[in-house]
């Protein structure tokens, strides 16, 4: 059985910490039954963080590595936690990150690490993010939260069968460096 309210995340001085749970901790908060939703605590005051673009609350959930920046100014926040559409908290309001070039729609995405500072993130996808991503399987995509760009570090190769990234094992602290497993020959 569930606990009701579980740790979910902390800023690096515990100024911001977020909790997810089943309970309805503020007013604007759905009675979801026991779907979670991602709440924030920031200088005594509780809010919902699980808040689509458009202002409706949803459920909400963290995962990967750093979802929630050293400053607690930027959260990675999903409404499951494995693969669903990936927002970018900032500023009381929400992006979507995973989103196609093409045409902006939303795409499911796997959050793996942030940057200390927030500004980069890596997450998977096989939505096919940018024009150029592989036909089949996972590719690995870096986002810039400053220019709200995302670019494919896995694209389309000739003869390529697609990247099938796994994950990350570990990034730079600045998120300019990224190591990852994948199934697919990515060099010569």
């Amino acid at each position: 059985l569930m606990p009701p309210t579980l740790f979910a995340g902390a800023s690096d001085d515990f100024s911001h910490i977020l909790v997810s749970s089943h309970e309805r901790f503020t007013e604007d908060a759905p009675d979801l039954g026991f779907e979670f939703m991602l709440y924030e605590w920031v200088n005594g005051e509780l809010t919902l963080a699980s808040v689509a673009p458009d202002g409706t609350p949803m459920v909400g959930s963290v995962s990967g590595v750093r979802p929630i920046s050293a400053d607690g100014s930027r959260l990675y926040w999903q409404p499951l936690a494995a693969e669903g559409p990936l927002y970018l908290r900032e500023g009381g309001t929400s992006r979507l990150v995973s989103k196609r070039q093409t045409d902006d729609s939303d795409a499911t995405a796997g959050f793996l690490v942030a940057s200390r500072d927030g500004s980069t993130a890596y997450l998977r996808s096989a939505d096919r993010l940018t024009a150029d991503a592989s036909a089949v399987g996972f590719d690995l995509y870096r986002y810039d939260a400053d220019s709200d760009e995302i670019v494919d570090l896995t694209p389309e190769s000739e003869g390529a069968s697609g990247a099938g990234v796994q994950g990350v094992v570990g990034t730079s602290l600045d998120g300019d460096i990224v190591y990852f497993v994948a199934e697919g020959a990515l060099a010569p």
